[in-house]
C-alpha cells in the first residue's frame, strides 16, 4: 500500500474531535511519522488536496434536502479538515522526535 493510500484510509476514519484530531487518527498518524519521511508525508497529503477538495464541493451541490446528502457531505468535509490539521499535527510530532 503506498503512503497516499495509507493516509487516504486514515483521513476517512468518520470520528468526530471538536478540539482537533481524534485519537484514532492521531495514533495512525504517529505510525505514518516512524514508517515514511516528513517530505514523503507532506507530498502524499498535497496529492489528496485536491481530490478531497473537488469530493467535499460534489457532495455539497448534491446535498438538496436529503439526510443522507448531508451526511455524504459532512464526511466529505471531514475529511477535508483531516487533511488539514493532519500536516501540522505530523509536523509538530516530527519535531519531538
Amino acid at each position: 500500500m503506498s503512503i497516499e493510500e495509507e493516509l487516504d484510509q486514515i483521513f476517512s476514519i468518520k470520528m468526530v474531535a471538536t478540539d482537533g484530531l481524534p485519537e484514532e487518527i492521531k495514533a495512525k498518524l504517529d505510525g505514518i511519522i516512524l514508517e515514511y519521511s516528513l517530505k514523503e508525508i507532506l507530498s502524499a497529503s498535497d496529492a489528496l488536496r485536491v481530490r478531497y477538495i473537488e469530493e467535499e464541493i460534489a457532495a455539497r451541490k448534491c446535498m438538496g434536502g436529503s439526510g443522507m446528502g448531508a451526511e455524504f457531505h459532512m464526511a466529505a468535509a471531514l475529511r477535508v479538515n483531516y487533511l488539514g490539521a493532519g500536516p501540522k499535527y505530523i509536523i509538530d510530532d516530527s519535531k519531538k522526535l
